[in-house]
């Protein structure tokens, strides 16, 4: 019951975060707005600003990934525990 309870766990953890991760990475390729607010004026585009266009990119998919290695991690220590 216990190392269903941990799976039911990393299931919860780890799935969303790659589905993020996957998500972004699709978003890659497209040269999509940033929009930070509900003005239209405050967005960044590749074509105005590339440096801070890509750089929020990276830092959105670093922090997704970063995520799911801790999940990954997390599940890892759980199962040693129960060892």
């Amino acid at each position: 019951m216990l190392r269903s309870f941990k799976d039911r766990i990393f299931r919860f953890l780890f799935f969303p975060s790659v589905a993020l991760w996957l998500m972004t990475i699709a978003v890659f390729p497209f040269n999509l707005p940033i929009h930070f607010s509900s003005r239209p004026d405050d967005v960044i585009t590749q074509a105005e600003n590339p440096i801070a266009y890509w750089s929020l990119k990276l830092g959105l998919l670093l922090i997704t990934l970063a995520f799911s290695i801790s999940a990954v991690l997390r599940h890892r220590a759980l199962h040693r525990a129960n060892i």
